[in-house]
């Protein structure tokens, strides 16, 4: 439960050799490279147009592997990245690459080209449907729709937006013209939306027939295709659809060809993201003419492998000095593997300082006895167990990330077994109600402790105690920093007075029968003791009041007292926080039985066993994902406010080495001469 000692460490070399010294820093993985000011006789170098290339070359890259996960899914799995391998690439592949090395940039680019193509293709198929769509209504008119008039007559040719016959449009003609005999109606198509219709009539009749449509609602077509009649324009983009297709199935073709060099597109992605980490390393040394100097921190065990490896092989001069009291260097937490599974929680509310506690291992261990209480049920958490087995063995190659959180959901599905051991619960009630329902007997498994459900406030006094003593605990870390810091007023002062308060008014407390009863206490403390208790408690307080406002005189050192003293409420709310321990562990109780009586309902229908297992199998699916999402967040909770609360200050920033992220390929057999590259010097330029 310690924070690994680290050093700063500060290295001279001459400039020709900065590559190289840079590519074992990455190989080697240990130093945390930071940005210091050395005066004016360093100068930073700025290498932005680099990196701008190189983020190209980066994201064109990135795009050809998604645009191949697309058209060929098979060669690149696709699934979170936590879940998939990387793709193992011996030295000798490497070297083949590299020989090729624009070619594949070459094809990655072709490819990206032609998947815009082919977007493009696309919207310009579905444009051509749509013309196609709009023009199918006018399939049957035998002249082109521009078609306007003769020497003697005009046309019309349009829709009307509702469904309409020829008598109909007859009779409001001859409402509106002295003479029908001089136009002629023709309805093309109809539907219930509209009515395409061409009708041709006398030039001097021509205003008062679009008068009459106009109050239709006449439009004319949007396409109009010059000489052409419908039938022959719908011909001539069916034959550009037919042609797109080709176009369309040969840039895929080529795209599938070009995908087979996946791996080169895969192993390219990650050498450049590794140059682009260089060039971000470059902008934070310093240098001279011939000179650079680098200055960052490396961990104290590591500091002689460093120096010994790049004295044996550059001429430079490396340094390493103890941090300063105030320096705000990165932390690294040192734990056992058990314990480290948990590192990332700790993580996520906020590392420790360099000189703070690392609370990950006191922390693991409440982690996985509150998380087993909450959900508490052997069946469910020897699902968890199964399921994490399987995914550790079935992707050994997965992320270290996920094979954390796996482990972690291992051991918390272990403490749920031995929880729902102790509460005789296996899917709730299910063995009572399918013994009941399927053998006409009544088999129960009897918990080793008690059933939850039937005793609901002893469970509740069990959570509160437990919450005692977690917080308790809390505060005896923070006891323990402060006499090692040899702040021994300060740990009288603001740790032992609050023991004082709490745990006597918790034994005073305990010694009224009262208050046992309510709880199922198994015990009363007798009189005497909770009197102690009461005593205790006021002594604590009576020292909170007076020590608290120490840095204060007079008056305002009382009310500061007071208002410290006040935080009593904050302690009985932290105490009580501890109920959804409580909270948690009935409602997965419940709802498994809630579901099981649902199940037990259908199993006198037909396939009764069949619908029984499909409401059991659906219902604690549900109930299993719920709870276990419950638990993991309150479990979190539990840890930052209760527990981090009375201790924990955290503000630490991660150590993050310079080192190779390779993140679809890995190297086969890497070499163990760290400064011999698996790539040839030449691919480190700046060109």
């Amino acid at each position: 439960m310690a924070v690994l000692p680290i050093k700063r460490v500060s290295i001279f070399g001459f400039r020709e050799d900065r590559e190289d010294i840079l590519q074992v820093l990455q190989n080697m993985g240990i130093v945390h490279i930071d940005e210091f000011d050395f005066g004016d006789d360093f100068k930073k170098e700025n290498s932005s147009k680099y990196k701008v290339l190189v983020k190209r070359v980066i994201d064109e890259l990135s795009s050809t592997l998604d645009i191949i996960k697309i058209y060929s899914p098979k060669l690149l799995k696709s699934g979170p990245s936590f879940f998939v391998s990387r793709k193992v690439i011996s030295q000798k592949e490497c070297q083949e690459i590299f020989k090729g090395e624009e070619q594949i940039l070459g094809l990655a680019s072709r490819i990206v080209f032609l998947d815009k193509q082919i977007n493009q293709k696309k919207i310009d198929y579905s444009r051509i449907l749509s013309k196609i769509e709009a023009i199918k209504p006018w399939k049957r008119l035998d002249v082109p729709l521009a078609f306007s008039e003769t020497r003697y007559t005009c046309s019309l040719v349009g829709s009307i937006p509702k469904s309409l016959d020829i008598s109909e449009l007859s009779r409001g003609f001859s409402k509106n013209l002295p003479d029908t005999k001089n136009i002629e109606i023709k309805i093309i198509s109809s539907d219930k939306n509209q009515t395409c219709v061409f009708i041709i009539c006398t030039k001097k009749d021509k205003l008062l027939v679009l008068s009459y449509l106009s109050e239709l609602g006449f439009a004319k077509p949007q396409h109009s295709f010059a000489n052409l009649i419908p039938k022959e324009k719908i011909t001539e983009l069916e034959k550009s659809l037919s042609f797109l297709k080709l176009e369309i199935a040969d840039f895929r073709s080529e795209i599938l060809s070009a995908a087979k060099n996946y791996r080169g597109f895969m192993f390219l992605a990650d050498f450049y993201s590794d140059k682009y980490d260089k060039y971000k390393v470059v902008d934070k040394l310093s240098h001279t003419r011939r000179v650079f100097l680098l200055s960052g921190y490396v961990p104290e065990r590591d500091c002689k492998f460093l120096k010994q490896t790049l004295c044996d092989k550059f001429c430079i001069e490396i340094d390493f000095e103890e941090l300063k009291k105030d320096e705000d260097a990165p932390v690294i937490l040192d734990n056992p593997q058990f314990v480290s599974i948990l590192e990332p929680i700790v993580e996520s509310f906020s590392l420790p300082k360099r000189e703070e506690i690392d609370p990950t291992l006191v922390m693991s261990i409440f982690y996985y006895i509150l998380f087993g209480l909450m959900l508490s049920d052997a069946a469910y958490g020897f699902l968890m167990v199964v399921g994490c087995l399987f995914a550790l063995s079935k992707f050994k190659k997965a992320s270290t990330s996920f094979k954390k959180s796996a482990k972690m959901f291992l051991f918390c599905g272990i403490s749920t077994m031995f929880w729902g051991i102790m509460f005789g619960s296996y899917f709730g009630d299910a063995v009572d109600v399918i013994s009941e329902k399927f053998f006409d007997c009544q088999i129960s498994i009897k918990p080793l402790w008690f059933f939850p459900i039937k005793q609901p406030m002893k469970l509740l006094g069990f959570s509160l105690g437990l919450g005692i003593l977690h917080i308790f605990t809390g505060l005896g870390i923070k006891l323990y920093s402060l006499i090692k810091e040899k702040r021994y007023k300060d740990a009288v002062f603001d740790v032992v007075f609050w023991y004082f308060l709490v745990g006597g008014a918790v034994i005073y407390l305990v010694s009224l029968k009262m208050v046992c009863n309510m709880l199922v206490l198994d015990f009363v403390l007798p009189e005497a003791v909770g009197m102690a208790g009461f005593v205790v408690a006021g002594t604590g307080a009576a020292g909170i009041l007076i020590t608290s406002g120490r840095e204060s005189k007079g008056f305002k050192r009382i009310l500061k007292g007071i208002y410290k003293l006040y935080n009593v409420t904050g302690y009985m709310s932290d105490i009580l926080s501890y109920s959804r321990l409580l909270a948690l562990g009935l409602a997965t109780g419940v709802i498994s039985g809630v579901f099981n009586v649902m199940a037990g309902m259908v199993s006198g229908f037909a396939f009764g066993p069949l619908w029984f297992f499909i409401v059991f199998l659906a219902g604690h699916s549900l109930n299993m994902s719920i709870n276990i999402m419950g638990a993991y967040v309150h479990t979190n909770r539990l840890q930052f406010i209760e527990f981090f609360g009375k201790f924990y200050e955290g503000g630490g920033r991660k150590f993050l080495p310079f080192k190779s992220n390779f993140k679809y390929t890995a190297i086969a057999s890497p070499t163990r001469d760290l400064t011999g590259r698996i790539y040839p010097s030449s691919q480190i330029r700046q060109d």
